[in-house]
C-alpha cells in the first residue's frame, strides 16, 4: 500500500502528540554518536569555558608577573641610584676629611709660631722690666728666678713640641699613602701634643700673672694713685681665678680695687668675656663676699694686644695695660654689687 503526503502528516501529528514515538524514532533513524553529540557538545563547551577561565588567569598570572618584574627592575634602579648616591657622599665625605685635616696641620703651625713669637715678646719685656724703677727690684728678683727656671723647662718643652710635630708630620705621611683606617692613632698623636701645648701655656701663664702683679702696682702709682702693696691673685669657690687684686686710693682719696686679668695675646674675646664677667651682679657679689669689695676699675694687662681689643675695651669701659704702659683708661669705676 502506498504512503502518501496525507500519510506522512499524521505521522508527523502523532509524533508530535507523542514524545515517546518521536525518541523511538529519533533512536532508530540517528546513529549513536549523533545522540550523544549534544551531550559533547555541552561538556565541550564546559571544557572551552574552563580553558578560557584558566587562560585568562594565565594572562592574569602573567601580567601581575610583569608588573612585579617592571616594580623590582624600578627598585633595583633605586638601590643603584642610592647605592652610587652613597658612594659619592663617601668619596665627598673623605674629601672633606683631608681638606680638616690639611686645615689642622696649617693651624697648629701657626698656633706654634704665635707661641714662639709671644715667647720672644715676653723675653723683650724682660729685658725692658730690668730697666724699671727701683720699686720692681724685688718683684724683678722673682720674675728673674722664675724666667730661669722657664726657660730650663720651655727648652724641653719646646724640644718635645718639635719631636711631637716631626712625629706628626711623618704619621699623616704615611697615613695619606698607606690607610685611611689610621685616622684615629693620628687623633691620639694631635692630643698628645695639644697637651704639650696646655702644659707649655700653664707655665708661661703662671709667670705673666707675677709680671702682671707687679706691673699693675707700678703702673698705677705712675698714674697717682696710691698703693699700697702689690697686686695679689684671687680664687673664687676653688674654681674661678681673677689674676691680680689690688687696693689703692684715689689722689682725690677715694678707696678703690684694682681687678685685672692678664694674657699673652690680647684678643677683642677676651675684653668682651671679661667686661661681661665684671659687669655681672652675681660676680661682683661673690667678690664682695670673698672680701674684695668696690668700687672696681676693671683692667686687662697682656704682652701683646690685638687692635681690636682696644676699641673693644674704649666700648666695653675697661682699661687695658702692657708693659709700655696704660693704653686705655677705663670709662669709670663698676660700683660694688
Amino acid at each position: 500500500m502506498p504512503f502518501t503526503v496525507s500519510d506522512f502528516e499524521d505521522l508527523l501529528r502523532l509524533l508530535q502528540e507523542r514524545p515517546e514515538w518521536r525518541e523511538r524514532l529519533r533512536a532508530l533513524i540517528l546513529p549513536e554518536e549523533i545522540l550523544t553529540l549534544p551531550q559533547l557538545v555541552r561538556e565541550n563547551t564546559e571544557a572551552i569555558r574552563e580553558l578560557r577561565q584558566t587562560v585568562a588567569e594565565l594572562v592574569e598570572a602573567q601580567r601581575r608577573t610583569d608588573e612585579r618584574l617592571e616594580q623590582y627592575r624600578e627598585e633595583s634602579r633605586e638601590e643603584t641610584r642610592q647605592l652610587r648616591q652613597a658612594i659619592a657622599e663617601l668619596a665627598e665625605a673623605q674629601r672633606r676629611t683631608d681638606e680638616r685635616l690639611e686645615q689642622y696641620r696649617e693651624e697648629t703651625r701657626e698656633e706654634i709660631r704665635q707661641l714662639r713669637q709671644a715667647i720672644a715678646e715676653l723675653a723683650e719685656a724682660q729685658r725692658r722690666t730690668d730697666e724699671r724703677v727701683a720699686e720692681l727690684a724685688e718683684a724683678q728678683r722673682r720674675t728673674d728666678e722664675r724666667l730661669e727656671q722657664y726657660r730650663e723647662e720651655t727648652r724641653e718643652e719646646f724640644r718635645r713640641v718639635w719631636e711631637a710635630q716631626h712625629r706628626l708630620e711623618q704619621r699623616v705621611e704615611e697615613y695619606q699613602a698607606e690607610n685611611r683606617q689610621r685616622f684615629s692613632k693620628l687623633e691620639a698623636k694631635v692630643d698628645a701634643l695639644a697637651s704639650e701645648v696646655g702644659r707649655l701655656s700653664n707655665i708661661i701663664g703662671a709667670s705673666l700673672e707675677e709680671e702682671a702683679q707687679a706691673s699693675v702696682a707700678t703702673l698705677m702709682r705712675q698714674q697717682g694713685y696710691i698703693v699700697p702693696q702689690d697686686g695679689y691673685p684671687l680664687r673664687l669657690d676653688g674654681a674661678e681665678e681673677i689674676d691680680v687684686v689690688l687696693p689703692v686710693e684715689s689722689p682725690q682719696g677715694d678707696k678703690l680695687t684694682v681687678v685685672a686679668e692678664s694674657k699673652a695675646r690680647l684678643s677683642q674675646r677676651a675684653v668682651v668675656d671679661w667686661a661681661n664677667r665684671m659687669k655681672s651682679t652675681g660676680f661682683r657679689r661673690r667678690l664682695r663676699e670673698a672680701g674684695v669689695s668696690g668700687p672696681y676699675l676693671v683692667y686687662m694687662y697682656a704682652i701683646r694686644v690685638d687692635p681690636a681689643a682696644i676699641e673693644a675695651a674704649r666700648r666695653a669701659g675697661i682699661g687695658v695695660m702692657c708693659g709700655r704702659g696704660v693704653l686705655v683708661e677705663p670709662s669709670g669705676p663698676i660700683p660694688d654689687a
